[in-house]
């Protein structure tokens, strides 16, 4: 299984070696940056199953712990860290962002290879076991039924309780129109609002997915289309 890895190093000749031995195993470096702002626009671009961060990142107002923490307010991605620190509180902090490996400089090209023969295994099992999880909902959507989480592709869609509760009625209905009043009752419980506010909601949801997916049928609700 192909690996797609985002390194975040700021040494330019350590970063070409982890990318050439990451390629040279056959798997894709989708870029190479030197700080927690690059790291984040990158992710945004093409989103990588794994991070090789380096702790210190020279002069960055954020050193590669910093960058993961920030990483991970949005994406869990998994992260190895590369680093000529191995004293106790830096560890510590790694330790935070539960890394999958550890590794030392100088490292070594067949730690890297280990790292990425075990981390293979892992995100293919993962993928199997969450393919009963996960529905298709169109368009590259799809929705993790454990968690309660909308995805892009691999992108964390972040959604509000509200459009959460929407979006589960319309997942539920499985096609079949749900009305505004069914709407009405399980987003607001007994607060009394127009329906003008089921609009300003489903208007909330449609922009954070693609508008398709979400029908109106005139005079009687909305519904979920194109599940497969």
């Amino acid at each position: 299984m192909n690996i797609k890895v985002l390194i975040i190093e700021d040494e330019t000749l350590i970063a070409l070696d982890i990318k050439k031995t990451i390629e040279k195993l056959g798997h894709k470096v989708t870029d190479s940056v030197t700080n927690c702002n690059d790291a984040i626009k990158s992710i945004s671009r093409d989103f990588p199953d794994l991070l090789f961060v380096d702790i210190n990142l020279g002069k960055n107002e954020k050193d590669g712990i910093d960058t993961v923490f920030e990483i991970h307010k949005k994406n869990n991605i998994p992260v190895v860290y590369i680093s000529a620190f191995n004293d106790e509180n830096t560890i510590k902090r790694a330790a935070k962002t539960y890394p999958l490996n550890y590794l030392t400089k100088p490292y070594k090209r067949d730690n890297i290879k280990s790292v990425l023969i075990i981390f293979a295994y892992k995100l293919k099992k993962k993928k199997v076991n969450n393919k009963s999880e996960f529905l298709h909902l169109g368009f590259d959507y799809h929705y993790d039924l454990k968690n309660e989480r909308l995805f892009h592709k691999e992108k964390l869609i972040q959604i509000g309780s509200q459009e959460k509760i929407l979006l589960s009625l319309l997942i539920n209905a499985k096609g079949d129109i749900v009305s505004k009043d069914t709407i009405l009752y399980n987003v607001w419980k007994e607060d009394y609002v127009s329906e003008s506010s089921v609009r300003t909601l489903i208007y909330r949801l449609r922009n954070k997915i693609d508008h398709k997916l979400i029908e109106t049928v005139p005079y009687h609700g909305f519904r979920l289309i194109q599940i497969v």
